[in-house]
């Protein structure tokens, strides 16, 4: 609940002040994002996935919409948060257009922190038959991400390390 996460976020910010606490829970209401602001949350990663309404509703379940989401975001940054997004490189359904689609649209955006990594399939999901995304290409778009937002925290994802044991390096 919000109370449990306020006084948590509060707790955290008093024994370490010079620190930046970052959120990842998915996709709340204004007021929960403004709590937890107010408490003292700097930072909220929700990443928009793709760029594309059909694409994104191939991968989230029934009812989830790209534009609530990309909404979400921008919700975050006018709050004041600083907003980490990012996608998948390889997931089912992808194109070549869609990557640059993202691109666009993180150039829009204009995030904070932005984390990408190669698609993973898990065992148990529906996309389980489908191959790892390319590490190459996962570093391609993240150097292109470097030039297009220089300013960004780019993280070596955990996901470049499982589709190949020297990826994060």
């Amino acid at each position: 609940t919000d109370e449990i996460l306020v006084d948590l976020i509060q707790e955290i910010k008093t024994s370490f002040p010079d620190c930046a606490l970052t959120l990842s829970l998915g996709e709340r209401s204004h007021d929960s994002y403004q709590r937890l602001y107010e408490a003292g949350a700097d930072r909220y990663l929700l990443r928009h996935e793709t760029a594309s309404g059909e694409h994104y509703r191939k991968l989230h379940p029934k009812g989830e919409e790209l534009s609530v989401r990309v909404a979400h975001i921008n919700d975050l940054k006018k709050i004041g948060y600083a907003i980490g997004t990012g996608f998948m490189v390889g997931s089912p359904f992808q194109t070549p257009e869609a990557l640059a689609m993202y691109m666009l649209l993180l150039k829009e955006l204009n995030p904070e922190m932005v984390g990408i990594g190669p698609f993973v399939p898990h065992h148990d999901s529906e996309f389980r038959d489908y191959p790892s995304g390319s590490v190459e290409l996962t570093l391609m778009m993240l150097s292109l991400i470097r030039l297009m937002l220089p300013e960004s925290l780019i993280p070596a994802t955990t996901s470049l390390g499982t589709v190949d044991g020297k990826g994060r390096e």
